[in-house]
């Protein structure tokens, strides 16, 4: 059966976002340019964009997942749609390698050519799983006193002056699990409560002067489940170089109902090891 080679794009976007770590790179994927000679628009798998001052740099990977090694008309084709939509250099990677005759173009070319090796596992990542906690919030109950009556159909707002919604309770409810709920070894529905003393709130008078807050107490119910997701072991190869780029320890992951790969990577010579969560890439 042929495949769509979607899996290998997310894996690659996400390895990619891992290794890069720099402030003048943008990843995306997939990134659609526009072509010189039709106008219209094409789609490569995904884009690196270097920038530095107001010049810019366009890398494309070109992402082959196929039963059989890449072979020249897929470099010939890579190359002519990288040509007319302004990409820099272009860099293929395939699951299967590539054909030597592929490579020899490639090189012509100045197209990179990578590879995507699954392994068993790395002497520095055993664990044939990783565990995840994911939490949803069930319900949230927000009450906040005054210094003194607050007017009918009071608001409340925070010291920047925008007002409590929806989104701000569960943003606090988010940091208050993150702070103190999941260090805790608890699972199924749980309810929590915490109270803030003097917190950074007001409410305003009808003559428009600020009714400091006293106390926020805010009750929230999660529900908690912890699960195992197994970890999927690749090398990141440059084929031309017969050298290893990098190595890393993938998961897919599902949290709050957002797709996201887990990546963790360590450089060949043995350094520190980057621990990075990658949301799925969106389509355009």
């Amino acid at each position: 059966m042929v495949k769509d080679g979607k899996a290998l794009q997310v894996l690659v976007h996400a390895i990619e976002s891992a290794v890069t770590g720099s402030p003048n790179v943008r990843v995306e994927s997939p990134k659609r340019l526009r072509d010189k000679d039709t106008g219209r628009l094409r789609e490569h798998d995904v884009v690196l964009t270097f920038t530095q001052a107001h010049h810019e740099f366009l890398l494309a990977l070109e992402c082959r997942d196929r039963t059989r090694p890449v072979g020249v008309p897929e470099v010939e084709a890579f190359y002519a749609k990288c040509l007319r939509t302004g990409i820099g250099r272009g860099v293929m990677v395939s699951s299967t390698g590539f054909r030597k005759t592929a490579l020899e173009k490639a090189e012509s070319y100045g197209i990179g050519c990578l590879e995507l090796q699954d392994v068993t596992r790395y002497d520095w990542c055993q664990a044939p799983v990783v565990t995840v906690l994911n939490h949803d919030l069930l319900g949230a109950n927000v009450a906040i006193d005054f210094e003194r009556e607050p007017p009918p159909g009071w608001t409340a707002y925070g010291q920047d002056g925008s007002p409590v919604t929806p989104a701000t309770v569960r943003a606090w409810a988010l940091r208050f699990f993150n702070e103190f709920v999941r260090d805790e070894d608890v699972e199924g529905n749980v309810t929590r409560t915490f109270v803030d003393i003097e917190p950074a709130l007001y409410t305003l008078a009808p003559d428009g002067s600020k009714i400091a807050s006293t106390r926020v107490t805010a009750t929230f119910q999660y529900s908690i489940l912890r699960v195992l997701v197994p970890l999927e072991f690749r090398n990141y190869l440059d084929v031309a170089k017969n050298k290893l780029l990098t190595s890393a320890a993938t998961a897919q992951l599902n949290l709050q109902n957002q797709p996201v790969t887990l990546v963790l990577t360590r450089a060949p010579d043995g350094g520190s090891f980057n621990l990075l969560l990658v949301p799925a890439a969106q389509t355009h």
